[in-house]
């Protein structure tokens, strides 16, 4: 049940929105790669991966009550602790508690978040302010990634981690000046509308980033390459993905067309995470081959956001049902990498795990009518 609620400003969205993509982009792209240089094993690094996402999968579902300001301040503040901790890692269990952290803190932001974000667009422009979303982060990934790398190599990963806990708690205190907006609850067993509507465009979307956020870094360590390397490699990918996702979101808007950049999209990046599987013998070759998985993935991500709302259109029902299906492809996805690299140090197999994925997308996108909402 909603309380009436007062949506915030797009630009105070968009704001709150920069100061958590610094966090992310400038200090936690780099937790697995601390946790190598810390001794933890390849695959103990896949465990932290997935325990991270089954956190937020549980926390979704076992705790349905969001007050939208206290729920986005607590999930800062929750990424700060991780990031505060990762600055001086005491010990391995370190790892654990930050992937803990890290894992409620995306179930209190993102889901009030996006459905606040949802709520302030319209029909006319959602996909447009969606990939305007997606485009800041492709900004920030395109900058603060190298960045980082660069003052790790020159002074330490506690000052990168300690500068993402300093901006995130700035967050805590910008989020507490907003007036209340509400609450909401989320009941998943409620929704089975819901998910059937969503699962053939999210899961298989979650399964693929299940695959490819910990396979890039895993690519770079098992090449033996350097901080500044992997973060030049996720500014390029960023880089890629930003303004495709721009041209195709003004563009949706204007016709009206879902069905043909999501199925473009999806088809391009199952293509291209493919033809990775063969690429991975040196940076340049991932580069390539990932770039384009990119630039194709950020837009298809714009569309299957805006597809979530207007499928669902109570939007936090959509969001919470869209992160419980994000979520669950994650662990899946990180699953595959984890049987392969226990058993092989080979990525092969979920590379082509995460390509299917994306064409289980592409088929239903192409069950969809030419022009939304027709499904």
């Amino acid at each position: 049940m909603r309380t009436k609620a007062r949506a915030y400003g797009m630009s105070e969205l968009f704001q709150l929105q920069a100061i958590n993509a610094f966090g992310e982009s400038f200090s936690f792209v780099f937790f697995y790669m601390l946790m190598f240089r810390q001794g933890v094993q390849y695959a103990n690094i896949v465990v932290t991966f997935v325990l991270l996402f089954l956190v937020t999968f549980v926390s979704i579902v076992a705790l349905p009550h969001y007050n939208f300001r206290k729920s986005i301040r607590l999930g800062l503040l929750l990424k700060f602790f991780c990031y505060a901790m990762l600055a001086y890692p005491i010990s391995q269990y370190t790892f654990l508690a930050a992937a803990l952290f890290y894992g409620l803190s995306m179930r209190y932001f993102w889901v009030p978040y996006n459905g606040l974000f949802l709520s302030a667009t319209q029909a006319s422009n959602r996909t447009t302010s969606s990939t305007r979303l997606f485009a800041l982060y492709a900004v920030f990934g395109a900058v603060f990634p190298w960045l980082g790398g660069l003052l790790i190599e020159r002074f330490s990963y506690s000052l990168v981690f300690g500068g993402g806990a300093a901006v995130t708690l700035f967050g805590v205190w910008f989020v507490s000046r907003f007036p209340p907006v509400g609450s909401y609850n989320y009941v998943s067993f409620e929704n089975a509308a819901a998910f059937k509507k969503l699962a053939g465009f999210v899961l298989p979307e979650g399964m693929w980033q299940g695959v490819l956020w910990v396979s890039i870094p895993l690519s770079v360590l098992f090449l033996g390459r350097t901080e500044s390397v992997f973060g030049l490699l996720l500014a390029f990918l960023s880089s890629m993905g930003g303004l495709a996702s721009l041209i195709f979101g003004v563009w949706s808007d204007r016709t009206m067309n879902r069905r043909t950049p999501l199925l473009l999209s999806a088809a391009g990046a199952a293509l291209f995470t493919f033809a990775a599987i063969f690429l991975t013998s040196s940076m340049l070759y991932i580069g390539l081959a990932f770039g384009a998985a990119y630039f194709c993935i950020y837009t298809m991500y714009s569309f299957t956001f805006t597809i979530c709302n207007e499928l669902v259109p109570d939007s936090t029902q959509a969001m919470a049902t869209r992160e419980v299906l994000l979520t669950g492809g994650r662990v899946i996805g990180g699953l595959v990498v984890l049987y392969a690299v226990a058993s092989t140090h080979d990525l092969r197999i979920p590379l082509a795990f995460a390509s299917a994925a994306l064409l289980l997308l592409f088929a239903k996108g192409m069950r969809m009518g030419k022009r939304w909402p027709c499904v």
